[in-house]
């Protein structure tokens, strides 16, 4: 039913991996006899210098990442489709900008929760009370950020948030364990903030598109090999699976 010689046997993992190689290799020498400008684009993206050794992983890494899907073919394809907006609307109503205003709401609900642990802290009889003045301020930036739903202005409060400095005050009956929780957790909160905006809102929404349709074609291209490379790989293990049976049922008979 599933076109597959009932002698196959499980390849072995070595085995394997010289077959990837192998493949691999062959597949991008026939892109390469095509003399596709798109294809020698995609190279100098994805593959500068005299080796091809950074492309062949990566084709095999996002075929990693497609083989652990149910329908691999159709989620390559869906990867080429997020480059496909030609406006901000059309980017906006994706699914990978969804899924990251949901993941940047998780982490700024987890900061808003960390400041107002902190301020606890702070209240606590032997905590760092002098603290709580900038902790107020955290505590109010975590909502304001959590209340942006506009691109634009996420990057714009990220660039240069506005962070009050802890106070140098002493006083010898603060705990200096709860006063050490404390700054650690600051410094989380900060940290946590540059990391969100240098992963997701590191440049406009115009950047963004502009750098969108500059990567289209490649990643398109990258799709197109590694999709190349699926259907070359399945076919070489058939073959091979075939010569393998093929050989075993000879063998005995020539014995006889």
């Amino acid at each position: 039913m599933i076109d597959l010689d009932p002698g196959y046997r499980t390849a072995d993992e070595g085995e394997l991996k010289l077959l990837r190689v192998d493949v691999i290799r062959e597949v991008l020498e026939e892109f390469y006899s095509r003399k596709d400008p798109d294809f020698e684009n995609f190279t100098e993206w994805y593959a500068p210098g005299k080796s091809d050794e950074g492309l062949e992983n990566l084709v095999l890494k996002l075929y990693d990442f497609a083989m652990s899907n149910p329908w691999p073919e159709e989620w390559l394809r869906q990867c080429a489709a997020v480059y496909e907006a030609d406006s901000w609307e059309e980017a906006e109503a994706s699914s990978w900008m969804k899924l990251l205003w949901e993941h940047t709401g998780k982490i700024l609900a987890d900061l808003k929760e960390q400041a107002a642990e902190s301020l606890k802290l702070c209240r606590q009889p032997e905590g760092p009370y002098m603290y709580e003045p900038m902790l107020k301020k955290d505590l109010a930036l975590a909502e304001q950020l959590m209340s942006v739903e506009d691109f634009d202005r996420m990057v714009e409060l990220l660039a240069k948030p506005s962070y009050a400095r802890l106070s140098s005050k002493q006083d010898p009956a603060v705990s200096q364990l709860l006063k050490g929780w404390v700054q650690e957790s600051r410094k989380g909160f900060k940290d946590t903030l540059e990391k969100l905006r240098d992963q997701y809102f590191f440049e406009d929404s115009a950047r963004i598109l502009r750098d969108l349709k500059a990567c289209r074609r490649p990643v398109q291209m990258l799709v197109e090999v590694t999709l190349a490379f699926l259907e070359a790989f399945a076919r070489k293990k058939r073959e091979r699976i075939w010569w393998i049976f093929r050989t075993w049922s000879i063998s005995p008979w020539k014995s006889w």
